[in-house]
Formats: structure tokens, C-alpha cells, sequence
């Protein structure tokens, strides 16, 4: 956190604050740590009923619609629904995490190749 948000956070209640600085910060993809397309749709009586985080660089996507939720990590991808039990979603969520990682270190290891061969 840079001076000027500090700065700004001691002017600010606490809550104002922190809900200001996440929708001013760009969120960054956990895998290439690029810009990711953030996007939400929402109806006047049930509110919001869509959101998506993809990156185009590496293909990380969570996409939300309609209580239906769908990940996608390089080659890995599933679907769960609302009435899925909270144990399966835990287990689906964990290995979403796992799946990050490995693509996380997939992708640096590539790049270590390709400087490697290239010089």
C-alpha cells in the first residue's frame, strides 16, 4: 500500500476505506499476475445473478451465473450448481487452489526453458 492510501485511510472510516480501495485497485490474475476482466450483471429485483474473473493471457477463469459456479485453470475446469453440499464445494475450491499453483508453477517453468534454449 503506497503513502497516498495511507494517507487516504486515516481520513476515512475503516469500511469506506477498504471498500474504496478494492474497487479503485485492479484486480491481478493469481497465475500471470495480469489484468483480469472483471465483469458483473445485475437485475433490479434479484440483484446481481452474474459475475466473471477471466484472464486472457493464461485462460484462468470463475464465472458465477444463476447459482451455478464454473473454474477453469489451463486444461482443468469444472461445474458445480447451488445445491451442491458444502463438503463437496470445500473439496472442488481446495483443488481449485492446488490446480492454481501447479499452473503458477507450469507456467514459470516454461518461461525458465524458453530464456534457457534461447541464450
Amino acid at each position: 500500500m503506497n503513502t497516498r492510501w495511507r494517507q487516504f485511510k486515516k481520513l476515512v472510516p475503516a469500511e469506506d476505506f477498504y471498500e474504496c480501495y478494492h474497487e479503485n485497485k485492479p484486480q491481478l490474475c493469481p497465475i500471470c499476475h495480469g489484468k483480469l476482466e472483471v465483469g458483473s450483471y445485475h437485475e433490479g429485483y434479484h440483484g446481481c445473478v452474474e459475475t466473471y474473473r477471466q484472464c486472457k493471457g493464461c485462460g484462468y477463469t470463475r464465472q458465477w451465473s444463476y447459482g451455478t459456479t464454473y473454474l477453469e485453470v489451463g486444461k482443468w475446469f469444472i461445474n458445480y450448481f447451488y445445491s451442491t453440499p458444502d463438503k463437496e464445494v470445500e473439496r472442488i475450491e481446495a483443488e481449485f487452489a492446488r490446480e492454481i499453483v501447479k499452473e503458477r508453477n507450469r507456467r514459470k517453468t516454461e518461461i525458465r526453458k524458453y530464456y534457457r534454449n534461447r541464450g
